[in-house]
């Protein structure tokens, strides 16, 4: 193999590893931020979804709550 022909295969090569690198980087993050969003409860006060009211039922909030982060994105 000539010297040029092998600078320009690991050019290519070297390129591609990036590029591959670039993309799993991003899918991690995407992952991150829906895992982080996925774990994020909002409902205006805090609310444990463990966390039962009287009667042994949880609360519309911590049901609301426990649906929401049971929900499978697609």
């Amino acid at each position: 193999m000539s010297k040029k022909n092998n600078k320009q295969t690991r050019a290519r090569l070297h390129a591609f590893d990036l590029k591959r690198e670039k993309d799993e980087m991003e899918k991690r993050e995407a992952k991150k931020k829906k895992k982080a969003e996925k774990l994020k409860v909002n409902v205006g006060k805090k609310v444990k979804v463990g966390k039962r009211g009287k009667g042994g039922k949880l609360t519309d909030a911590a049901k609301s709550a426990v649906a929401k982060s049971m929900e499978i994105d697609g």
